[in-house]
């Protein structure tokens, strides 16, 4: 599958999930479509990390805007760690609680 396709994917996965499980949905959903090796698990939590970084740095300094590196990071994240996941959808109930939309 190539990078787009997956990328499309994860994104209409994602959206198409019922709020306050869309990232643990995905987070199963993805651990039973890939089948990951240890090696490639700990390189993509770490790119996670490393982006999430460059995100924050990014968002300080008006050169690239932070959101950029900052989101990829996070799914990366959501997508190999159940923890994450489960946080991003309490997030998301949360925020919509204090929005008022449901």
């Amino acid at each position: 599958m190539n990078l787009i396709k997956k990328l499309k994917d994860t994104v209409a996965h994602i959206k198409q999930g019922d709020r306050g499980r869309r990232f643990i949905d995905y987070y199963d959903y993805r651990k039973k479509r890939d089948g990951e090796s240890l090696a490639r698990h700990i390189v993509m939590l770490i790119l996670g990390i490393l982006m999430i970084g460059m995100g924050i740095i990014g968002a300080l300094l008006p050169i690239l805007p932070g959101f950029l590196l900052f989101i990829p990071g996070i799914a990366i994240i959501a997508a190999r760690s159940r923890i994450v996941a489960k946080s991003l959808d309490r997030i998301e109930v949360l925020i919509r609680k204090t929005v008022g939309k449901s």
